[in-house]
């Protein structure tokens, strides 16, 4: 988190923005965190939060934040999760929300000078800060966990799709540097521009195999990238749900 808090440009003060909103959320407690923890020991799960400034609004939704390799808070992803540890679907978006509070309980938590906007139960279970706040994102989003690329320039880098996956397998592989690109139709070749000449193991989800495999062959000579998919895992999510992943073969491990 490095933006020069100023007014003076666009850029600027968007990304001051970013970066004292997601200083006001890390480390408060959510929904996913408290189901994590029933996989793995509280303290790891809060250090792996800690590591990728996970944060979460006042009514426990999650916030991930983008943080490109500069150290900036490009914006944050805002998802609801059940207690079940699954993401909440627009259908479900009346559900209850661990923690919601009502709005001026959630004004008072969340006090600071920034105009933030505040949850209820008809918002978009998936949304991003900048659109709470009524901004436009001015810069590239990066890959989710950029940032800690050079903290460990030696570990093995993963590339996951969700950003729940990314903190479960780190916290199932800490030797690693997990990445997530957010989405299926993510995986492009501006966003994995960074990891050039890099070698990289790709854990696609279940449903995303076929095109990750191709887009890497296609994107690792352009960008100078070997892309490795580990066959054993693939031979297994194959054998899943169409829609299984990484983070569900781990939980199967586990429970």
């Amino acid at each position: 988190m490095h933006a020069k808090c100023t007014e003076s440009a666009g850029e600027v003060s968007y990304l001051c923005h970013m970066e004292q909103r997601m200083i006001r959320l890390v480390g408060e407690p959510n929904t996913l965190s408290r189901w994590m923890e029933r996989l793995f020991p509280p303290a790891q799960v809060q250090f792996v939060h800690a590591q990728y400034g996970v944060g979460a609004l006042p009514d426990g939704r999650t916030v991930f934040p983008y943080t490109d390799r500069a150290g900036r808070v490009i914006d944050g992803k805002v998802m609801a999760y059940g207690t079940d540890g699954h993401r909440l679907k627009i259908e479900d978006s009346r559900l209850k929300i661990q923690d919601s509070g009502d709005v001026t309980q959630c004004a008072q938590r969340t006090g600071n000078n920034l105009q933030f906007s505040i949850f209820n139960l008809q918002s978009p279970p998936v949304t991003w800060l900048h659109a709470l706040d009524r901004l436009e994102r001015p810069l590239p989003l990066p890959l989710f966990g950029e940032d800690l690329l050079g903290t460990l320039p030696f570990a093995p880098i993963c590339l996951v799709e969700s950003e729940k996956t990314a903190l479960i397998a780190r916290l199932w592989r800490p030797d690693c540097t997990w990445l997530a690109t957010g989405g299926k139709s993510m995986f492009t070749a501006d966003r994995l521009r960074v990891l050039a000449g890099r070698t990289i193991f790709v854990w696609p989800d279940a449903d995303a195999i076929s095109e990750w495999m191709e887009t890497a062959a296609t994107l690792g000579q352009k960008l100078d990238i070997r892309f490795q998919f580990p066959t054993t895992y693939l031979t297994r999510i194959r054998e899943g749900p169409p829609k299984g992943d990484l983070a569900d073969l781990i939980q199967n491990l586990l429970t």
